[in-house]
């Protein structure tokens, strides 16, 4: 019988869903069973995942950090005994988030047995640069077996109970996180919600699509139409993707396309190639 491994990831512009995909074939080739848990509905699995031994836990980093529903995942749940690996995906720089999310894990009585962090073209990238780069900007290849890779390893790890998989790029440190966290994001993030975010009342349906799909709890539909709390808005533009009126949009386009996912981009892969393409 296979040893089922819950995967629990927060994904707005599904780069963080692929790389668990990806991840989980890599453990699929252990005769492991990859179990893919949305953070916002780990609730409903909460005696599957108190039962699991490992579990993954994958996060894209916002302004150097785990996102908030990853966090609150991870310092509300028991971790005792558990092996855990960690992955996240940025554009740029990771600035020492996985060093405090192991931390976390740590404080939650977790072990960690893995930890990956991997570049994609990002949700804020493709506000401004979706109609530059869409279907031009590289997937590369290398990237999408390293991902494979570290499914493999956390595979070996989990049934020889030996060793650590470490795929992490190291760029800027815990101490570039503080500053990030404590200095650059409140004002910048700020900023630029207010710059960016517009309504327009007189094209909400009230079909609260918006309000359903936000992670943060920051959208609030009324008779005058929707609104977002900035402070506790995320800036993970599902909203705005969900809106089917443009009843919510950006001040740098009414009608902008949005990144949706890695397959609008060049070199793109199938999850369910990468087997054939990469097994060792």
């Amino acid at each position: 019988m296979s040893k089922m491994i819950p995967i629990i990831y927060f994904s707005s512009s599904n780069n963080t869903k692929y790389t668990a995909e990806i991840i989980s074939r890599g453990l699929a080739s252990y005769s492991l069973e990859p179990l893919m848990v949305r953070v916002e509905e780990a609730g409903e699995y909460a005696g599957i995942l108190s039962g699991c031994d490992v579990i993954g836990i994958g996060s894209p980093i916002y302004a150097g950090n785990f996102t908030e529903p990853v966090k609150k995942f991870v310092s509300s749940f028991d971790l005792s005994d558990k092996r855990v690996f960690l992955f996240s995906t940025a554009s740029e720089a990771f600035f020492g988030s996985m060093d405090v999310m192991k931390k976390t894990v740590g404080e939650r009585g977790g072990t960690i047995i893995g930890s990956l962090e991997t570049k994609f073209f990002g949700a804020m990238d493709g506000v401004f640069l979706i109609d530059l780069f869409s279907g031009r900007f590289p997937l590369k290849k290398d990237d999408i077996k390293r991902i494979y890779s570290f499914g493999q390893d956390v595979g070996s790890v989990i049934c020889s109970g030996e060793g650590c998989a470490n795929y992490e790029d190291h760029i800027l440190g815990a101490t570039a996180s503080t500053i990030v966290k404590n200095i650059f994001e409140p004002p910048a993030m700020g900023l630029l919600k207010r710059l960016l975010f517009r309504t327009s009342p007189d094209k909400c349906i009230k079909c609260k699509k918006c309000q359903k799909t936000c992670p943060g709890e920051a959208i609030n539909v009324d008779d005058t139409g929707p609104h977002i709390d900035n402070g506790k808005c995320i800036l993970c533009f599902r909203c705005f993707k969900s809106c089917p009126t443009k009843a919510l949009y950006l001040s740098a386009g009414k009608d902008r396309e949005f990144y949706r996912g890695p397959w609008q981009l060049k070199g793109y892969i199938d999850p369910d190639d990468v087997r054939g393409l990469f097994d060792r």
